[in-house]
């Protein structure tokens, strides 16, 4: 009987963790167009990494419905990176990628499996302050 192999170069690949639930400085390091799972509504699909604390190194995953009744998400994080969130606006999703926002996180479960979820987005404040760290974010 032949041997079952795969061969996998794993060089660069990252170990995944969950990120801690929490109030975590983070940036958006990915930003893309996509579709939701399922019901087939165009979305943005972003990764944020959390950059200062505990969690730095961690990504939380969001996906961003692009329908009428789920666009109140996408304004609470354009709100909090301090992009105008009012009226007809046009998104550069490279201008995106590297802002810098509050994200809340929480465990929650799905499909049997506990997960991170950011519950909301929040503008840094000068004085943010995780780890007793005299850093100002704007």
């Amino acid at each position: 009987m032949a041997k079952r192999r795969v061969n996998l170069d794993m060089t660069g690949v990252e170990s995944y963790t969950r990120c801690p639930e929490g109030e975590w400085l983070a940036k958006v390091a990915k930003i893309e167009e996509g579709t939701v799972q399922g019901s087939g509504d165009d979305c943005l699909k972003a990764r944020f990494e959390v950059i200062k604390g505990s969690a730095k190194g961690c990504n939380v995953f969001e996906t961003f419905s692009l329908t009428e009744r789920a666009l109140w998400k996408l304004k609470s994080f354009l709100e909090a990176i301090g992009m105008r969130a009012n009226g007809k606006i046009s998104l550069d999703l490279d201008k995106l990628e590297g802002k810098v926002c509050i994200i809340d996180v929480i465990h929650d479960e799905y499909n049997g499996t506990k997960r991170a979820k950011i519950s909301s987005y929040l503008k840094p404040e000068e004085d943010f302050d995780d780890e007793g760290e005299d850093e100002i974010y704007i």
